[in-house]
């Protein structure tokens, strides 16, 4: 069984990129020009609903940064491919790219922030292979862990001692210092820094409200822009969280962040094309299915899901051996009501209950009323409202075996699709 998730690597998201698979190259080239515009510290918020492709955005945008700076090491195929499409980009970008949900379990956001600038910056290890001036900032890496053949885990006792909360005046001043080496050497190999920080509405509250607070005091520097890829709704339930039912979340939020920017809305029509051209043509099926996708506005990730799911169903509209015996009935399960039933199941399990009950016709209609190029190919309302009543009249096995369908566990799913 073929999984169609796509695992935001640097590989899929130049191939993304150089296809425009998400079609939103051109949101990409414009906040490329508004990073070219800001010449002082900024953190920036980009909204987005989770599974929406704010990481692809974020993974892709710190691509084209990567690819107009030549120090750093993409490789001259990818920086090739990135280059092609044309995108102004006026200044050198060094970038970071740090996940907070897969390190919320680290100790101190700072220590983990910092580990993960090193870990991704060879050249700034190379600087402290030579021995040059930067003993004071091997300290970022987790004790566990050698960095480039340099064992780390002697500096780090130190600087967690030094950023303890409690801790005095000049220890905190030391680690603004640290901080402060490591943004200048980084700078070094561009005009400014670019920290990506992906998924912090998913951290536990305590983590998130850390890294926030402390980002916030120990790298303020003008060089640096940081950019939070969040969901900004349950970011405040996050805050709230922390800090009680009571509090302006949204408030707390603004003395953080200096722009929010709300990412568009996804291009099915591109997306579709680019992603699954060689699974979907004009069958009445399919062309539910894209009908589907586009009126329960399924994001990027539940797009994937959907399109394996639908696929284990999909032949058993042909299958001679399913056991509905009305064969005319059977198809129109499969064409109508599985693609809706199986969207339904991802985006909203309340309603999902509600259609295979037979209660909600309207959003069978509804979809199916959706303008697309091939209506022709589509019953009339009347028509859905006759098989509506067939499939769920009292004592139904129709409506039986639609329920086993969308559960998977039909005895002719299909598992074996490549």
């Amino acid at each position: 069984m073929q999984n169609f998730s796509t695992k935001p690597t640097v590989d899929s998201a130049v191939e993304m990129f150089s296809k425009d698979t998400l079609g939103r190259n051109t949101e990409i080239a414009r906040f490329v020009n508004l990073l070219d515009a800001i010449d002082s510290s900024c953190t920036i918020a980009l909204n987005g609903e989770w599974g929406s492709g704010k990481t692809f955005f974020v993974k892709q945008t710190k691509l084209v940064l990567d690819c107009y700076n030549e120090h750093s090491d993409i490789g001259d195929e990818h920086r090739k491919k990135v280059q092609d499409r044309n995108i102004e980009c006026t200044k050198n970008y060094a970038t970071v790219y740090y996940d907070a949900w897969a390190n919320d379990n680290a100790e101190d956001p700072v220590l983990s922030l910092v580990y993960n600038i090193l870990k991704s910056n060879r050249n700034l290890i190379t600087k402290l292979n030579k021995g040059e001036d930067f003993s004071s900032i091997v300290d970022i890496a987790a004790s566990i862990i050698d960095v480039c053949g340099t064992n780390v885990s002697g500096l780090i006792k130190k600087l967690k001692e030094a950023s303890q909360p409690h801790g005095s005046t000049g220890q905190d001043e030391s680690v603004q210092e640290k901080v402060k080496k490591i943004i200048d050497s980084l700078t070094e190999q561009g005009n400014r820094l670019v920290i990506f920080i992906d998924e912090l509405d998913r951290c536990n509250p305590t983590y998130a409200i850390r890294l926030l607070e402390r980002i916030k005091h120990y790298f303020d520097d003008e060089r640096v822009i940081f950019v939070f890829s969040v969901n900004l709704e349950q970011l405040q339930h996050t805050v709230r969280g922390y800090y009680g039912a009571g509090l302006d979340a949204t408030g707390y939020l603004d003395k953080f962040f200096d722009l929010r920017i709300s990412l568009g809305h996804l291009d099915y029509d591109a997306y579709l094309r680019c992603r699954f051209q060689d699974r979907l043509s004009d069958t009445p099926f399919d062309i539910t299915c894209i009908q589907s996708i586009k009126y329960f506005n399924l994001a990027i990730r539940q797009i994937e899901r959907y399109m394996t799911l639908t696929q284990i169903v999909n032949h058993l509209q042909y299958s001679p051996c399913a056991t509905l015996s009305d064969t005319n009935l059977r198809h129109d399960v499969m064409k109508y009501f599985a693609p809706v039933a199986i969207a339904l199941s991802i985006s909203d399990l309340e309603l999902f209950r509600e259609f295979v009950s037979g209660k909600r016709l309207d959003i069978l209609q509804s979809v199916l009323k959706m303008p697309n190029p091939f209506s022709s190919k589509i019953p009339n309302e009347m028509k859905i409202q006759e098989i509506y009543k067939q499939v769920f009249k009292p004592d139904s096995r129709t409506s039986k075996e639609l329920k086993s369908i969308i559960s998977l566990l039909h005895p002719n799913c299909d598992y074996s699709f490549q």
